[in-house]
């Protein structure tokens, strides 16, 4: 098997595992979206395996790329140009191609996810200060810098409050 081929092998992995990831994405944002977590570990177990999976596969075409030890790595058009099966080098780019699309969109789900797990988080922040709002006074000595008794401050937690 030439390089070329054992390139298109790698490729052709490689866009199985992003379009897995893809799926993965997909997921999360339906689930991170109907507010429903209980999956969620799971699929990122899943989406650490494919990626270190993917990361594996990323220093094979990285040596399949260094012509020498040490040499920095081909361009993918320098590499491509050095193909001379002309279907060959079309089914690499397309790949190729295909590979960068499915990218993209992870990418692009990835920024939403992020955006809905941060409102999540922030949400849940404010719920838990409404739920535990202390006064900023736990104390009912003097104020140690002024040496004032304290006010007699009264805050109602969301538990205090009928429903």
């Amino acid at each position: 098997m030439n390089k070329a081929e054992t390139l298109k092998n790698i490729l052709e992995k490689e866009l199985d595992l992003c379009s897995a990831l893809f799926q993965f994405s997909e997921e999360k944002k339906r689930l991170l979206s109907g507010k429903e977590h209980d999956g969620l570990d799971v699929i990122v177990r899943r989406e650490t395996e494919a990626v270190e999976e993917l990361a594996k596969l990323d220093r094979e075409r990285e040596k399949l790329f260094s012509l020498f030890p040490g040499d920095p790595p081909l361009s993918f058009n320098d590499f491509l140009s050095q193909v001379d099966d002309l279907a060959l080098k079309d089914s690499l780019s397309q790949i190729a191609a295909e590979l960068k699309e499915v990218m993209r969109k992870i990418k692009e789900n990835n920024r939403f996810n992020d955006k809905i797990a941060t409102e999540n988080a922030e949400f849940a922040k404010y719920m838990i200060g409404l739920a535990a709002r202390v006064s900023e006074r736990p104390t009912y000595g003097p104020d140690p810098v002024s040496g004032n008794k304290p006010q007699r401050t009264q805050t109602r937690s969301i538990f205090d409050r009928k429903v």
